[in-house]
């Protein structure tokens, strides 16, 4: 949600929502579901209409990132900015806009998820999500150590605040 807030504050319509993995894995799949959830509130809350031709799927790779990219070039009506759920499939996306002589952030901005180590050392840096990843692996272990003990796990899923970290690939 903050994500496609923020592309659409600075002036972007178009913008194409980029998945790892194939569709059909995805009504299970809930970080996946609620990326798309908010995906699809802010471009509501925005007055922009959901268009199912700027979400497209591929493998969780850079050939899958630069695949996805130059299908959604195949649109009449391409995008200008692409949210990836996942950084490495948004560098492949990074890598396919500079393979077909597109221009980043000037003819199409990227922002990924997950805020991996090599999202700020490539060209362009990469735009991300960062997570608690140190929190959500404490919580896990936790829970673990409860259940190998014996001890009563709470049912509860927990929600964890994430940080939208703005670098060269978006404005």
């Amino acid at each position: 949600y903050e994500v496609v807030r923020h592309l659409i504050e600075t002036g972007h319509r178009r913008i194409a929502f980029i998945a790892e993995g194939t569709r059909s894995s995805y009504p299970h799949n809930v970080p996946y579901l609620k990326k798309l959830a908010g995906y699809r509130q802010a471009l509501a809350e925005a007055s922009i209409p959901f268009d199912e031709t700027l979400v497209v799927a591929g493998p969780d790779d850079f050939k899958g990132g630069d695949e996805c990219y130059a299908k959604l070039l195949e649109n009449s009506d391409p995008p200008t900015a692409c949210f990836c759920t996942g950084d490495i499939i948004a560098l492949g996306v990074l890598h396919g806009a500079n393979r077909l002589g597109k221009r980043v952030p000037e003819d199409i901005s990227v922002i990924g998820f997950d805020n991996i180590p090599t999202s700020r050392y490539w060209n362009p840096k990469l735009s991300t999500v960062a997570v608690p990843t140190e929190s959500i692996a404490s919580e896990a272990f936790k829970r673990l150590y409860w259940l190998m003990n014996g001890l009563d796990v709470p049912s509860n899923r927990m929600m964890f605040d994430t940080e939208l970290v703005l670098r060269d690939s978006s404005h």
